[in-house]
Formats: structure tokens, sequence, C-alpha cells
């Protein structure tokens, strides 16, 4: 029966080594799961810190000014522009079709 001892402590210790892996495994995956959500979290603040701050400056902006917030909110203005003038021509075409 020696053998058979010998065997089953083997098992024995090749699962105890096993379930400390799949252990360390999922804690790793645990760990890269929350960088992940908060990576996201903290996109979505910038985005929300990039709104307030669009919101702020867009009425008293300056053509003339190097600031590199005023820049960007320069092109935002100049986007929401050109969509503007994009919907309306979206709903010119649509009142063409309905006629």
């Amino acid at each position: 029966m020696t053998i058979f001892d010998d065997l089953g402590k083997t098992l024995n210790d090749v699962a105890a080594a096993t379930a400390d892996m799949l252990g360390d495994l999922a804690e790793t995956a645990k760990v890269k799961t929350t960088i992940v959500s908060e990576k996201h979290e903290m996109e979505a603040l910038l985005a929300e810190l990039g709104r307030t701050v669009y919101e702020a400056r867009k009425d008293n902006l300056t053509e003339d000014s190097d600031n590199p917030s005023d820049v960007l909110c320069r092109k935002i203005l100049e986007k929401e522009e050109k969509i503007a003038e994009l919907e309306a021509r979206e709903e010119e075409m649509k009142a063409k079709e309905e006629a």
C-alpha cells in the first residue's frame, strides 16, 4: 500500500498546488477587471470635466487666445456649428422627400 499512499500524497500535493494557482489566477483576473473599471470611471470623469470646462468657457472665448483649453473650445464650437448646418440640410432633404 505504500505505492498507493505515495500516489495519494502526490495527488493531494498536485491538487493543492492547482488550487493555489487557480486562486492566484482568479485574484489576478479580479485585479485586472477592477483596473479596467477604474479606468472607465476615470475616462467618464475626464469627459464630464471637459464638458464642464467647455460650458463655462464657450461664451467668453477670444479668437487670439493660445490657451489650450480655449483652442479646444473653439474647435468644439466649430463642430457644433458644422453639425447644426448638417442637421438643417438633413431636414431640408427630408422635407423635399416628403413633398
